[in-house]
């Protein structure tokens, strides 16, 4: 096989998030077998190593390079080593950063009386390669699990055949179910390393306006997480006795 040029070479790129990197630049024909030689800085045990690429709808001199490395590789550039065919060529590999979280369980549940207080403790897992900041505070926007199905059948009973009464009523049921901004605070804030947990806190105040016996959702984000949020309002009025 012909090598390739040397300005060809000093095209070669890896670059991408740690699972998802994609080999820029001319490549040689009939591609069969692509190899990454890792530099000893990104290998376990301080030794070089080598990663297989996939090659994908390869034809006619078109096609794509892809390789995966774990998540937790740190995110810069590093000077590697690319086999393609057997032949050893340099290759730029620039890992981007990929923020990744896990949280246990995966839906908070804040659970209280109107006007009372309600917390949840919640386990986050950097899965990612770089640090995640979490907020001390947030705000998450509640509606009624049920206001798209009270909207439509309260509609539906509606008796009247006018689109724009029947458009005017479906709006306005729906925003019966609007529960307002829920204000959290999270206990454990702050930046949570990568491959590291943290378990914290979130606590809030329901507000009085939340209908007893009704449930009500909504998303917070929690760094690249969007986190669900539940609200199960409980019969009667703050401060009665259970």
């Amino acid at each position: 096989m012909a090598s390739m040029s040397d300005a060809a070479v000093q095209q070669l790129r890896l670059q991408g998030p740690p699972r998802r990197l994609q080999l820029f630049g001319p490549l040689p024909p009939n591609l069969k077998e692509c190899r990454l030689l890792l530099p000893a800085s990104l290998s376990s045990d301080g030794q070089s190593t080598s990663v297989r690429a996939q090659i994908a709808r390869w034809r006619e001199g078109a096609g794509e390079v892809r390789l995966s490395l774990p998540e937790r590789t740190p995110p810069g550039e590093y000077a590697a080593q690319l086999e393609m065919n057997g032949e050893a060529q340099p290759v730029a590999l620039r890992v981007e950063p990929s923020p990744r979280l896990r949280a246990i369980p995966a839906e908070a549940v804040l659970e209280a009386r109107p006007g009372a207080a309600a917390e949840q403790t919640v386990t986050l897992s950097n899965e990612g390669n770089v640090a995640v900041r979490l907020p001390a505070a947030s705000a998450v926007c509640l509606h009624d699990d049920n206001a798209w199905g009270d909207a439509f059948a309260s509609t539906c009973r509606l008796e009247s055949d006018d689109p724009q009464k029947l458009f005017n009523h479906f709006i306005l049921a729906l925003r019966k179910g609007y529960g307002g901004m829920l204000k959290l605070r999270i206990d454990q804030a702050g930046d949570i390393p990568p491959q590291m947990e943290r378990t914290l806190t979130i606590r809030a105040r329901l507000s009085e306006d939340l209908l007893p016996g009704h449930s009500y959702g909504g998303e917070v984000p929690l760094g690249p997480l969007l986190y669900s949020i539940a609200v199960k309002v409980l019969e009667g009025k703050r401060g009665d006795r259970t």
